[in-house]
């Protein structure tokens, strides 16, 4: 388990992209390439989320929410601890699973996507609180992908 303190960072002027920056000596620590973590910000909330890199700075997003609920901003330390997942894990929802196993064009479909598409599927379906709107989204998301659509429609 790695464990570490992130300062809070706005990554662009013109956005509102949020990141908690990676320091220096856990940067050389970790692989080359891509890399993805799973752990807790302040020992509380899980996140499942790629180290990203914008010029020498290393930084994972966080969500505008997750400041929220943990009572930090912009310029804060947060506690982080985590540890290296393989970049091809994904946690598929049920929902998801059974949507795949029932049809086959579907299944043919998903299985040409890319591995951040598949994973951005996932991550819409397990957001989705009630039953009836990940039952909604999946139908969608499914007629898009069998029609080839490279604009996954998450509404």
């Amino acid at each position: 388990m790695i464990k570490l303190k992130a300062e809070i960072k706005k990554l662009w002027e013109n956005a509102n992209y949020i990141g908690a920056i990676i320091p220096t000596n856990i940067v050389e620590i970790l692989p080359k390439g891509k890399v993805r973590i799973e752990g807790k910000y302040n020992n509380s909330i899980k996140f499942n989320l790629a180290i990203n890199k914008l010029g020498d700075l290393h930084y994972t997003y966080i969500k505008v929410k997750t400041l929220k609920e943990l009572n930090l901003k912009i310029g804060d330390a947060i506690d982080m601890s985590f540890e290296i997942v393989d970049n091809e894990k994904i946690n598929y929802p049920e929902e998801l699973i059974e949507f795949l196993t029932q049809d086959e064009e579907f299944y043919s479909a998903f299985e040409k996507l890319s591995i951040g598409k598949k994973r951005n599927i996932a991550h819409i379906i397990n957001s989705t609180k009630s039953i009836e709107n990940k039952i909604e989204k999946l139908i969608k998301m499914s007629e898009d992908i069998k029609a080839s659509k490279n604009d996954i429609n998450t509404q």
